[in-house]
């Protein structure tokens, strides 16, 4: 995904880059056959049953936080040992991903994981400061 956050055109936004770069590759791990996402779906409910494949994943993207910040700094013209916003992006975007496909699934959301990261981003870029109910 770095890689392909790092390819997006210069001028585009940080998150509409993340969205971007998040679901081409999510959708490429999906596949274009029924088999392919099944394949994809199994092994994503593999990982979410096993609390060691789960703490893996966390601690392998508490790992990569730095990096990714690092380029969100670069799009944004942003030190992030200066400045925190590259941190934060990085930090929500990454926890929001899968915060928001295992909510969805939880609520009994049948879509594909590329669609409902591409969702999170759409919500994050939305705004997070709700009206109090």
């Amino acid at each position: 995904m770095l890689e392909r956050f790092a390819a997006q055109p210069a001028d585009v936004p940080v998150l509409t880059a993340m969205r971007r770069a998040a679901v081409e590759v999510v959708r490429a791990y999906e596949g274009e056959t029924d088999a392919d996402q099944a394949r994809y779906r199994r092994m994503q409910d593999l990982v979410s049953a096993s609390a060691a494949l789960m703490a893996a994943c966390v601690e392998r993207g508490a790992a990569r936080l730095d990096e990714v910040a690092r380029l969100i700094g670069v799009r944004m013209g942003a030190d992030p040992a200066a400045d925190p916003r590259p941190c934060l992006v990085a930090s929500v975007a990454l926890c929001a991903m899968p915060a928001a496909v295992n909510a969805w699934r939880a609520a009994g959301r049948d879509a594909p994981d590329s669609e409902l990261i591409g969702q999170a981003f759409d919500l994050l870029s939305a705004g997070l400061d709700h009206p109090a109910a």
